[in-house]
């Protein structure tokens, strides 16, 4: 346990020395990952050391505290799953609470794919002006998730 807290704590300094305020996001937010992200790390780097378990206890195969239970990808943790959950939660909350308009450009934009010309046409307006609707709705939704502690837009 004493090592769990102690990687926490290293994760609390890499956040407080890496963290930025420009982004907009809270320091409490970013904190909490790499808080999450160091105390995984230490488990893994343990987890392949001679079986043993939390108090150094030799574990028997197949025990719940082997290390068969640590994935050695941090895509495949529960952890991370729970995170990309939580995720598309707090977008889909944020997105429920941007103007009807935008909501409509995202949703035609992403869920049903639609070019900006479409998009336009289905708007009644033309494709420039979808364009300016589509970049302004993004913008929103990014400032509000932003807000919320979510990171990392890569993908919208």
């Amino acid at each position: 346990m004493s090592d769990l807290i102690q990687a926490g704590n290293i994760g609390l300094l890499k956040a407080t020395l890496n963290f930025e305020e420009s982004y907009g996001a809270p320091l409490a937010g970013y904190a909490m990952f790499r808080i999450r992200g160091e105390m995984l790390d230490m488990v893994r780097r343990n987890a392949g050391k001679e079986n043993t378990g939390s108090a150094g206890c030799p574990v028997p195969h197949g025990s719940e505290d082997s290390d068969s239970l640590i994935p050695a990808s941090p895509d495949s943790s529960p952890q991370s799953s729970l995170m990309k959950r939580q995720r598309a939660e707090i977008i889909w909350e944020e997105l429920k609470r941007l103007p009807l308009r935008d909501q409509a450009v995202i949703r035609l934009r992403y869920s049903r794919e639609m070019t900006l010309r479409e998009i336009g046409e289905e708007l009644n307006v033309n494709e420039s002006r979808a364009c300016q609707l589509h970049q302004l709705a993004l913008t929103r939704l990014k400032r509000a998730l932003s807000k919320r502690g979510v990171r990392d837009f890569s993908h919208l």
